[in-house]
């Protein structure tokens, strides 16, 4: 029996509004094929401990819990207050997510990201629930909720104590405040990379997979990667972002070579164990974002 903190209800897997799209823009993500150094229907990239079906069983057992998120935002503007509720209710998706995957991070970052843009999402569609949203709009609902957000729970929080986790020691290291970061900026990759390149990209005919690849080589680009970071380092990081260029330099998903040159680059990521799991993240947010700004939801 999974115990939801704070006594959270926990809603039916959602079948339709924001909560639905989140789910479905998780999958998107998990789907793309060929994605360098990541778990995809090919092969499980760099990760020797997880695999498609694992990631499958973990978005399903989180699910749920985005539902739950989206009638708790419901009619709400977007606030700190609003956004720690969510973030209770994610800490039950997370023990969802590990008793799924016997301990496994699978969705961890993509929890934290769901429930700021549920949430920005809610505040936007309150008024006028038909009409698609603006960027701008989702923006700056996100940069309300997490203001301070890497001060308080990395500048001043490591004052009091030891460093105790992986984005902890990214910080302390290197002064990545990784998705924190981006969060209190309002996800800039998402709203002026990842956004616009996949929308660019689907406009060019490229399927929704294609597209998506393409979009995270972009996101890899501009995005100082959590995950990257911490298996390979900072020039690790740097590598990856060199290579990303150089193959979206080939066209990408657009040409045979830039095809060829997807598949080397995963190959090369397997061989350093890299694996650009946070732009993964980003990457599922883009679409979900592109979502709502085409209009890709129907309200409960």
């Amino acid at each position: 029996m999974i115990s939801l903190s704070s006594a959270v209800r926990l809603h039916r897997p959602p079948k339709s509004g924001t909560a639905a799209l989140a789910s479905k823009a998780m999958l998107a993500e998990l789907d793309a094929s060929p994605k360098p150094g990541l778990v995809d229907h090919f092969d499980t990239g760099s990760h020797s401990d997880m695999d498609y079906a694992l990631f499958r069983r973990s978005a399903g057992a989180i699910a749920p819990y985005f539902h739950s998120m989206e009638a708790r935002a419901r009619g709400r503007p977007a606030s700190p207050e609003l956004f720690a509720e969510l973030r209770e209710i994610g800490k039950g998706a997370e023990e969802a997510m590990f008793a799924e995957t016997s301990g496994i991070n699978t969705h961890k970052g993509q929890i934290f990201l769901f429930a700021l843009l549920i949430a920005a999402a809610a505040d936007t569609l309150q008024t006028q629930p038909y009409v698609r949203p603006r960027r701008d709009h989702l923006s700056a609902a996100l940069r309300r909720m997490t203001a301070g957000i890497v001060r308080r729970e990395l500048t001043d929080e490591l004052k009091r104590r030891p460093v105790r986790t992986n984005g902890e020691k990214l910080y302390v290291r290197y002064g990545s405040a990784g998705i924190r970061g981006e969060a209190e900026e309002g996800f800039p990759a998402i709203f002026y990379t990842g956004q616009p390149a996949y929308a660019a990209a689907l406009a060019d005919g490229l399927s929704s997979n294609d597209a998506a690849v393409d979009t995270l080589l972009q996101l890899i680009c501009v995005c100082d990667d959590s995950t990257l970071l911490h298996r390979v380092g900072h020039e690790g990081l740097r590598m990856m972002q060199r290579m990303s260029r150089m193959v979206l330099d080939a066209g990408g998903m657009r040409t045979p070579q830039g095809r060829t040159e997807v598949e080397k680059m995963n190959r090369r990521c397997i061989e350093l164990n890299m694996s650009p799991g946070g732009s993964a993240d980003l990457l599922a947010g883009t679409i979900f974002v592109h979502g709502l700004l085409c209009g890709e939801y129907k309200c409960d």
